[in-house]
């Protein structure tokens, strides 16, 4: 095994910016007098026309890289924490965050590592006074999530020495995806209403916003571009569906659950929708009696009754809902405006002025987003068809999702086999044709995640989906070993 090297993290940032300067034209590096100490120097020597050094003024610089911003560049503006984070605040605030402007602040040198300058220079807020900033905190939550597991042995002898064993982590991500609405009504007809119209709204919209997200979550409807594929896609792509046949219901929900015990996984429930509460009401066993006692009819079950299920897709979902984990970033807030102008979102034209129609607006807004971890576990340590969940098909299912190929190669041109592929939270590895190929639904968008061993960085893109099979080439950078 090769020895690592280990390096200060200030120098892996100086080298990264000059990896990223080369590949990003329009990637700009702002430092406060600070390049030596920072690394910033280490793109300034690369590239000195995209390097700005604005002297000791931390405040001013900030302003420099909210000016840059605004005209498409990609500005890194880099300091000590306490200058960055301490005397900027006001500049981040006004100029950076509540803009939204594409500004990205590295700090270096923060809490107390910096001991032998004094308390002056040690900074222990930053990251609190960042959070508490407009637009600052990220809209993904990382979750790490085994990996491999870890290995013992016999000593074979009371001196033996005891063997080590290496485990690892990997990072799934839970993006945190915006729904929102706004409801116009005339004033004229909250003054003649003779009943709380807000009142009647809330609860409408409120579920309506259940069941979009439930069609995102379980089908892949309108599924927005930074969740993880939808439960049945990530079932076909598992291997984890069952197709009914001649098989009664009760023997197929047995036959899911298998499929997810398989994997090593306990099923404590079941979805579908209303049509499965009749259907459980006169369920028969194999040997032709009711299910009452079974572990069949023990399961939790859940049916959705909000308009969202679709049995021309699905009659149930089975498995361990435990895994099923979902964040919300922004409960639903509801706000009342009379003073707006709203546009149509596709056309820009104005629809209604409210001051000058008499009307007013229900704004609502609320943010989520939802992931399935999958560790690794004993019985089943291959992610590509290790699922926590079953999908039972309707009798007459027809495959409407397309197949996306990810090739990868690297920088020679080579086929790569066994790169993991992430595309859209499900884990593939390459063939020996560098493909992992996924199913996908159409018309959407898919994002991916290539990592292989020996790769200087991993690749990040996305992939547009139409109606036919979509193969998508990446490249990637790998240390080539020494003869």
């Amino acid at each position: 095994m090769s020895d690592v090297k280990k390096i200060a993290t200030r120098d892996s940032y100086g080298n990264a910016l000059a990896e990223l300067g080369a590949e990003h034209k329009d990637l700009v590096v702002l430092d406060a007098d600070l390049a030596a100490a920072t690394k910033t120097g280490v793109f300034k020597k690369a590239f000195p026309e995209r390097h700005i050094d604005c002297g000791i003024a931390e405040c001013n610089m900030m302003g420099v890289a909210a000016g840059l911003a605004t005209t498409g560049k990609i500005v890194f503006a880099s300091s000590f924490a306490m200058f960055a984070a301490g005397r900027a605040y006001e500049q981040i605030r006004n100029s950076i965050a509540y803009p939204k402007l594409n500004v990205k602040i590295c700090a270096t040198h923060a809490g107390i590592t910096v001991g032998e300058d004094g308390a002056t220079h040690q900074m222990l807020e930053d990251l609190s006074l960042m959070r508490r900033l407009p637009n600052m905190t990220s809209n993904k939550t990382k979750m790490r999530v085994l990996d491999s597991l870890p290995l013992v042995y016999w000593q074979n002898g009371d001196n033996a020495k005891k063997k080590i064993t290496k485990m690892a982590w990997d990072k799934k991500y839970i993006v945190a995806e915006e729904m929102a609405v706004i409801v116009p009504i005339p004033e004229n007809v909250l003054d003649d209403a003779d009943y709380d119209i807000w009142g009647e709204v809330r609860p409408r919209i409120e579920e309506a916003m259940g069941k979009k997200f439930d069609q995102a979550v379980f089908v892949g409807v309108d599924k927005p571009t930074g969740f993880r594929a939808d439960l049945l896609t990530s079932a076909l792509n598992a291997g984890a569906t069952i197709t009914p046949g001649s098989n009664t219901l009760y023997q197929s929900i047995n036959n899911a659950m298998t499929k997810v015990e398989e994997s090593g996984y306990n099923v404590n429930g079941a979805v579908g929708g209303v049509d499965l509460k009749g259907k459980f009401r006169m369920m028969l066993d194999t040997t032709g009696q009711p299910i009452k006692g079974t572990e069949i009819d023990s399961l939790s079950k859940a049916y959705v009754d909000n308009g969202a299920w679709d049995k021309t897709k699905a009659q149930m979902i089975v498995g361990d809902f435990s895994q099923a984990v979902y964040a919300i970033r922004q409960d639903i807030t509801f706000k009342v405006l009379d003073q707006a102008v709203i546009q149509d979102p596709a056309t820009g034209d104005i629809l209604y002025n409210l001051a000058q129609d008499d009307m007013v607006a229900l704004r609502v807004v609320m943010r989520l987003g939802w992931e399935i971890p999958n560790p690794i576990n004993s019985l089943q340590p291959d992610e590509s068809v290790r699922f926590p969940f079953a999908v039972i098909l309707p009798g007459s299912y027809s495959e409407d999702r397309v197949n996306v190929t990810i090739n990868v190669k690297d920088q020679d041109a080579t086929n790569l086999t066994g790169a993991k592929v992430n595309f859209n939270g499900q884990i593939k590895t390459t063939n020996a044709s560098g493909n992992a190929v996924f199913k996908a639904n159409k018309n959407s968008t898919g994002l991916y995640r290539v990592t292989a061993e020996d790769m200087k960085r991993d690749v990040i893109g996305s992939v547009e989906v139409a109606a036919v099979a979509k193969t998508e080439n990446v490249v990637i950078n790998v240390k080539k070993k020494s003869e």
